[in-house]
C-alpha cells in the first residue's frame, strides 16, 4: 500500500521527494503564468524564452552532478546545496531590473533545480525496494497535478496583491520551510548504498554550453553571432572528445543511435518535449495579448494541460492497444491539436478552441512520454545503474530547454515587426503590435508542430520496432 511510504522507515525520504518535486513544478507554473506581466515591466522580448531555456540548460548541466554527490556527501548536504542555489537564484531574479539579468538569475536557479530534478529519482533508485518504486514515482505525478492546480492561481494572486518579483521571492520562505522540515526528518537516513563512481562533471557543462550558444547565435547580430558560433563549436568538439574518453559518460553511446531502442526513445523524448515547450512558452502571452484574457484565465490553460498530461499517462495503463499504436496516436494527436491552435491564432478564432486544443495536446503528450519511458524500462537491464532512466530524464530536461530557446529565436522574426509589450497593460493589443504578436506566437507554435511531427516519425519508424516485435505474439 502507498501508506507504507509514509511510515517511519520511509517518511523522511518520501517528504523529500514530495517537497523537491513540488518546488520544481510549482516554480515552473508560477513563472510561466507571470511572464507576460514580467515582460510588460521589464521589456526584452528577445530574452523571453531564455527564462525557460537558460534555466533548463543549467539544470541539465547539474543533474548528473547532484546524482553523484548524494553518494559522496550524503543526502542532507546535497539537498542543502541544491536549495541554497535555488534560493540565491530566486533572489537574483526578483531583484533583476532588466530581462537579461532575470535570465542570469534563472541560470543560478537552474543550477539548484538540477538537484530538485535529480534527487527524487536517485532516492527512489537507491533507497526504495523495487516493489515500492512505482508507488513513489506515482507520488511525483500527483505533485505535478497539484502544482498545476495551485501554481497559476497563486501567481495571479501574487501579481494582483503585490508585484511580479514576489513570484520569485516566495521561493525563499518555501525553501527555508523545506529545509526545516527535511533536515530533522533525514537525520537518521543511512548513507546511500550506491557505489560511488567517477563523476562526469565536464560533459554536461560542455553540452549545455554548446547547445545554448548555438541557439543564441541565431538571434544575435554580427560580430557577436560569429563569436557565439565559435564558442558553441569549440564546446561541441570538446564534448565529443571528453565523452569518448570518460569511463562514465553523461549519456551512453546508444543514446546517440536512432537504430537502438534507447537512442530512439532519447531523441523522441527530446522532440516531444521541445514540441510541448515551444508551443507552451507564449501561450499565456498570446491569450492575454490577442484575446484579452486575464492572468488567472491565461494561467488556467497551463493547469488544463497538466491535468490532461497526467490523464494521458493513466490512459496508457488502461488501454489495450499495443505501445506501437499508442505512440503513433499520441504524437499525431499532439501534432493535430497544435495545428488547430495555430489556425485559431492566425484567424483569431474563438478562444475556447485554444483551451480545448491545448487540453487534447496535453493528453497526447502524456501518452507519448509514457511510451518513451516504457521503452527505457524495457532496456534498463542492458545498462548499469539506472542509466536508461537517467538518459530519458536528461532528454526531458534538454528538450524543454532547447525547445523554449529555439522557439524564442524563431518567434523574434514576428516580434520584430512592431510588438510593444508595454501595451499589455491595456488588455488585448491592436494594430501593428497585435499583428506582430500573432506572427511571433504562430512561428513558435509552428516550431512545436514540426517537433511533434518529427517525434511521430521516430515513434513510427524507430521507437516502435522493438515493441512491435514483442507485441506480435499477442496478435497472431
Amino acid at each position: 500500500m502507498i501508506l507504507e511510504l509514509f511510515g517511519k522507515k520511509y517518511l523522511g525520504l518520501t517528504l523529500t521527494i514530495l517537497l523537491l518535486s513540488g518546488l520544481d513544478t510549482l516554480d515552473d507554473f508560477l513563472v510561466a503564468t507571470a511572464m507576460p506581466t514580467v515582460l510588460e515591466h521589464l521589456g526584452g522580448i528577445g530574452w523571453y524564452g531564455w527564462t525557460i531555456g537558460a534555466f533548463g540548460l543549467a539544470s541539465f548541466a547539474t543533474i548528473p552532478l547532484f546524482s553523484g554527490l548524494m553518494g559522496r556527501w550524503g543526502l542532507r548536504k546535497t539537498l542543502l546545496l541544491a536549495v541554497l542555489l535555488f534560493m540565491a537564484g530566486s533572489a537574483a531574479a526578483a531583484l533583476a531590473p532588466k530581462m537579461k539579468l532575470l535570465v542570469a538569475g534563472r541560470v543560478l536557479q537552474g543550477l539548484g533545480m538540477g538537484g530538485f530534478a535529480a534527487l527524487p529519482y536517485a532516492i527512489i533508485s537507491d533507497y526504495f525496494p523495487k516493489e515500492s518504486r512505482s508507488k513513489a514515482l506515482g507520488l511525483i505525478s500527483v505533485v505535478f497535478v497539484l502544482a498545476g492546480v495551485v501554481g497559476p492561481p497563486l501567481a495571479a494572486w501574487l501579481l494582483e496583491r503585490t508585484s511580479w518579483p514576489w513570484v520569485f521571492w516566495i521561493n525563499l520562505p518555501l525553501g527555508v520551510s523545506a529545509l526545516l522540515i527535511l533536515f530533522p526528518a533525514l537525520r537518521r537516513v543511512p548513507p546511500s548504498a550506491a557505489k560511488a563512481e567517477r563523476l562526469d562533471l565536464l560533459g554536461p557543462f560542455l553540452f549545455a554550453v554548446a547547445t545554448g550558444f548555438s541557439l543564441k547565435a541565431f538571434t544575435s547580430e554580427w560580430p557577436w553571432n560569429l563569436l557565439q558560433w565559435g564558442v558553441s563549436l569549440a564546446a561541441a568538439l570538446a564534448f565529443v572528445y571528453h565523452e569518448r574518453r570518460h569511463p562514465n559518460p553523461v549519456l551512453p553511446s546508444d543514446a546517440w543511435r536512432l537504430a537502438k531502442p534507447l537512442g530512439a526513445a532519447f531523441f523522441g523524448m527530446i522532440l516531444i518535449m521541445a514540441a510541448y515547450s515551444g508551443a507552451k512558452i507564449y501561450l499565456p502571452l498570446v491569450l492575454e495579448g490577442v484575446w484579452g484574457i486575464g492572468t488567472l484565465g491565461a494561467g488556467f490553460i497551463l493547469t488544463l494541460g497538466s491535468l490532461t498530461w497526467d490523464g494521458g499517462s493513466i490512459l496508457v495503463s488502461a488501454a489495450k492497444q499495443s505501445p506501437k499504436h499508442l505512440a503513433e496516436r499520441g504524437t499525431l494527436a499532439t501534432a493535430g491539436t497544435l495545428t488547430l491552435i495555430l489556425a485559431t491564432l492566425w484567424i483569431q478564432g474563438p478562444v475556447w478552441l485554444v483551451y480545448l486544443s491545448w487540453g487534447l495536446a496535453g493528453l497526447g503528450i502524456g501518452v507519448t512520454i509514457t511510451i518513451y519511458n516504457m521503452v527505457a524500462l524495457e532496456v534498463a537491464e542492458d545498462y548499469p545503474g539506472g542509466v536508461a532512466a537517467a538518459t530519458l530524464q536528461l532528454a526531458m530536461t534538454l528538450g524543454t530547454a532547447a525547445g523554449a530557446a529555439a522557439a524564442n529565436g524563431i518567434a523574434q522574426v514576428g516580434f520584430a515587426k512592431g510588438f510593444d509589450p508595454s501595451q499589455l497593460a491595456a488588455g488585448a493589443l491592436s494594430g501593428t503590435s497585435l499583428r506582430a504578436l500573432i506572427l511571433g506566437g504562430s512561428l513558435a507554435k509552428g516550431f512545436g508542430l514540426a517537433c511533434a511531427v518529427l517525434s511521430f516519425w521516430v515513434a513510427w519508424r524507430r521507437l516502435s520496432l522493438r515493441l512491435k516485435v514483442e507485441a506480435e505474439p499477442r496478435n497472431p
